[in-house]
């Protein structure tokens, strides 16, 4: 009974960091809702619940006095609404760090 009391608190503080860790960026001081623009599109090979993981190239508009930039990013997308060349799409963006761009679902 001990190992089950273990391993749901294991389980629920490590899924909690996680959500955690993604909501400060999402909502963090250094996070901006951007525009984004599809440059490229290419498939990694990977699915996750039957959505393919994509490698998205986007050129990345902040709206607030920063200068767009090139960003590169991997994510599940819908197999029945992938994103196309030439597509905008809303994206969260640190323009200081463009390792920092998520895609908003």
């Amino acid at each position: 009974m001990r190992w089950i009391w273990l391993f749901g608190a294991a389980f629920a503080l490590s899924g909690c960091n996680a959500h955690v860790n993604g909501a400060t960026f999402t909502e963090g001081p250094d996070a901006l809702r951007c525009s984004a623009r599809v440059l490229a599109i290419g498939d990694t090979g990977v699915t996750i619940n039957d959505d393919p993981l994509a490698r998205l190239t986007l050129r990345v508009s902040p709206a607030h006095g920063a200068g767009p930039f090139e960003a590169t990013i991997e994510t599940t997308v819908s197999r029945l609404a992938i994103p196309r060349v030439g597509d905008t799409i809303p994206v969260v963006c640190d323009p200081a760090n463009p390792g920092n761009t998520k895609l908003i679902d």
